[in-house]
């Protein structure tokens, strides 16, 4: 359970992320 919740987190974060700032 931990792992999905950690995986899914992660992509969440990485994708508001991504959307916000194009830089890198």
């Amino acid at each position: 359970f931990l792992s999905a919740v950690l995986t899914s987190v992660g992509l969440v974060n990485r994708g508001a992320r991504n959307e916000e700032s194009d830089s890198g």
